[in-house]
């Protein structure tokens, strides 16, 4: 069978059950059933992937686009001065022509929706050749698009990301390398990973690694060449091809303290607690599942936990302790998002597979299903790997138990796994202030409704043409409420600005706007001077680093909501002076004169004795800080070339 049937099949089948297309079955009713269970996982997709607008790492590709093709026009931004990443992917030369066509926001659309096309077309495919059962792929596609997708540090990254990048296109790739590997093509797969090198070498070098070993099982002639490439980007590094010279580079002491508190996530020393949890629940069902007869999930499984802690160790040894520069820049511990999804694959497997009398399928079922509530924000993510963690213990030791449970720890495990499950109405109950809990509400209900549906298909006690009109109307709700962008969010979307406010930033060349990079570059078509997000480049340029610490140093003493943030968070400076009491004019002449290349600074606060310009936003903007939410509609402008100069005149801000 050729890939494009198998690809065929897939799509056809990948969604489609024993049970739900039984022989004795019309045709009529088999499609209705397929129809229903293709809806019910669309609106499943939906409510669990919300469009946020163009947020995270989202706002950066965004950026790059509109520089290259407004002929450097943010050149003096902080995120491009002294480099950026754009030039280690092609995506940017994809991304362009669609933000030429149809500006940010709707390219940015349109790019995501592709993104998560090709994640759900790479997934359904690697779902559908690891898995021959039809019932197992269903429901593993849906176990990893339902619970916890977030790896690593601080739920910083996740796979299926929802917003404009490379990386869903790069897993897809990846996915599908591993896809055809097993139908017995490798040399398709090795291209698929070329491609995805190509998109975004970070995710692509996971799949390469795995990929690798496990055609080396196979032939071991083939670690001689994992080692020859190994050994042909060290000589590239010692004749100063970069990146590969980076190998030989190491972060001097100033740089490297910049590096490690804004990029702390690339540094297991840094990791807490709550992220190692993040890891063993992203390895722990490998364990399970090393002593089963499947042996492509079980070489899958070991494959990926192995080039898993390999990374870690590598990145603590590597980048911890010896500072290297290209270990840190390619982050080696980003190899646990294959774990992270296998890991996800197999909870549902194992809970498949489970006896009907054994007792660890209810404790792992209900903190599956508490992963999936973490997702929606209504647990905590951390306590969801714990639990997740608890239940896999339970499930080892009770499968390789001789001895059956006892009648009171049946009852004790059912009990807590019960009390466990009703968790999120109290979690939700606490987050019921949240803007936009009703509608967050209204999306878990629609989630329910699918998930119910394709449980009634697999146990086939559903009213089929009933049912297709649920599954139509789950997918009409979820599309519907797919839209979460604030009303800022789509303000700042919105092409164009008004008069008012491009008067009020005038010509001010360096703005600080506090917190809002984004209103300066996609609604002004401005550099910005300052902002957390623009601090993505420091492990990657040393220029970026210095400068961003010392712009960000002098801005710290703002109690502004871009410094409301705990003191071991990556966008936290500890200010050089630090000040008692609400923000005052003092404050903001001290940032000035610190700062001789800024202009203006942009708050949402008005200061006593000061004549600051005024802007009424149209949009409130909502800031998130460390122990406080704050509201912003109105923002004042203040010059640094008045309050750097003595002679300043003190006047009363008039509304």
């Amino acid at each position: 069978m050729s890939v494009s049937q198998i690809i065929l099949q897939t799509t056809r089948d990948i969604f489609q059950n024993s049970r739900f297309l039984q022989a004795a079955d019309a045709p009529e009713r088999a499609c209705r059933r397929a129809f229903t269970a293709v809806f019910s996982v669309a609106a499943l997709w939906f409510v669990l992937h919300p469009y946020h607008g163009v947020v995270h790492d989202g706002r950066l590709y965004a950026l790059q686009a509109l520089n290259a093709l407004q002929a450097d026009q943010f050149a003096s931004d902080l995120y491009f001065r002294y480099g950026s990443q754009d030039s280690f992917t092609v995506f940017s030369s994809l991304y362009r022509p669609l933000v030429a066509a149809f500006g940010v926001s709707s390219a940015h659309y349109i790019t995501t929706l592709a993104g998560e096309a090709a994640f759900v077309f790479g997934l359904a495919f690697f779902v559908r050749t690891l898995l021959p059962d039809r019932r197992e792929a269903l429901f593993a596609f849906v176990g990893a698009i339902a619970e916890q997708s977030s790896y690593g540090s601080s739920g910083i990254f996740h796979y299926d990301e929802i917003f404009a990048t490379p990386r869903p296109f790069a897993e897809a790739l990846v996915l599908a390398a591993f896809g055809v590997a097993f139908t017995g093509k490798p040399v398709l797969g090795w291209l698929a990973l070329a491609a995805a090198a190509a998109l975004h070498p970070l995710m692509a070098l996971t799949g390469i690694a795995s990929l690798g070993l496990l055609a080396a099982q196979k032939d071991r002639r083939l670690l001689m060449l994992g080692a020859a490439t190994a050994a042909l980007g060290v000589l590239l590094g010692a004749s100063s091809v970069q990146p590969f010279a980076r190998l030989f580079e190491t972060f001097d002491p100033e740089w490297f303290d910049i590096v490690r508190r804004r990029c702390g996530f690339g540094f297991l020393t840094r990791w807490t607690i709550d992220d190692f949890l993040t890891v063993a629940a992203a390895l722990g069902p490998a364990v399970i599942c090393l002593r089963w007869r499947d042996r492509a999930l079980r070489s899958l499984a070991l494959v990926f936990s192995v080039v898993s802690l390999c990374g870690m160790a590598l990145t603590f040894i590597s980048g911890d302790v010896g500072r290297d520069v290209l270990v840190v820049n390619i982050q080696p511990w980003r190899a646990l998002w294959l774990s992270r999804l296998l890991g996800n694959i197999i909870v549902v497997v194992i809970v498949l597979r489970a006896p009907p009398d054994s007792l660890y399928r209810w404790p792992l079922l209900v903190a599956a299903i508490l992963s999936a509530f973490a997702r929606l924000g209504f647990f905590m993510p951390a306590l969801a790997d714990f639990l997740l963690i608890v239940a896999l213990a339970f499930c080892f030791f009770e499968s390789r138990s001789a001895k059956p449970v006892t009648a009171s720890i049946r009852k004790a495990v059912l009990a807590l796994s019960g009390v466990a499950a009703v968790s999120p109405v109290l979690f939700g109950w606490i987050l019921s202030i949240k803007p936009g809990f009703s509608t967050d509400c209204a999306l878990v209900l629609v989630g329910a409704v699918s998930c119910g549906l394709l449980i009634a298909l697999d146990r086939g006690r559903v009213f089929v043409p009933g049912a297709s009109v649920a599954a139509t109307l789950a997918l009409a709700a979820a599309l519907l409420l797919n839209d979460r962008r604030t009303e800022w969010r789509r303000f700042i979307e919105a092409p164009g600005a008004a008069d008012d406010l491009r008067g009020f930033v005038g010509d001010s060349a360096n703005l600080y706007w506090d917190d809002s990079p984004e209103i300066m570059w996609f609604k002004l078509g401005r550099p910005s001077y300052y902002s957390c997000l623009q601090g993505t480049g420091v492990m990657f340029y040393r220029g970026t680093a210095i400068d961003y610490a010392r712009r960000g140093s002098a801005l710290a003493k703002l109690d502004a909501p871009n410094y409301h943030h705990a003191p071991d968070h990556a966008c936290y400076h500890q200010p050089e002076q630090p000040t008692d009491g609400p923000l005052s004019l003092d404050d903001l002449r001290r940032v000035c004169r610190a700062l001789p290349d800024l202009d203006g600074i942009v708050l949402g606060v008005a200061l006593p004795d000061a004549s600051p310009r005024i802007w009424n936003s149209p949009a409130p903007r909502y800031y998130v800080g460390y122990d406080k939410i704050e509201t912003v509609t109105t923002f004042y402008k203040y010059m640094c070339r008045d309050l750097r100069s003595f002679s300043f005149r003190l006047e009363r801000a008039e509304p």
